[in-house]
């Protein structure tokens, strides 16, 4: 995606951010505004690139945004079950296609299918 196309669903998408997050009970938002999240999106527009596999410390809105880019691998580094269920459903309400994305929940083997294999500390998964 690129220019006002990509736009598009990144503005719908922080139009309404989802609240993947518990805090103290609480479902909440995380961190990622929508000017951060606007900013992300035109630098990864302008990589020009037709395959893109990326790689995140927590997952949530930023996820969303990922796959939202079109991103051909997305990996969250997150031991919470319950926020992957989350994520995963609300990729589903919005129309968002997960099949990019997979989880890790451990910081000492990465599962980095999509990665370049120059990428060290990998479990490489087909």
């Amino acid at each position: 995606m690129s220019g006002r196309a990509a736009s598009q669903p990144v503005d719908a998408l922080f139009a309404d951010p989802p609240l993947l997050h518990v805090w103290d009970g609480e479902s909440r938002g995380g961190g990622l505004s929508a000017e951060i999240g606007a900013a992300i999106a035109a630098s990864l527009a302008a990589e020009r690139s037709s395959s893109r596999a990326l790689a995140e410390t927590g997952a949530g809105l930023s996820t969303l945004l990922f796959l939202t880019l079109g991103a051909s691998s997305v990996i969250s580094i997150d031991p919470d079950e319950a926020l992957r269920a989350r994520v995963y459903e609300e990729a589903a309400r919005r129309e968002i296609d997960s099949g990019p994305l997979s989880f890790s929940a451990s910081g000492r083997r990465l599962s980095c299918r999509g990665l370049p294999k120059k990428v060290d500390n990998c479990e490489r998964r087909s």
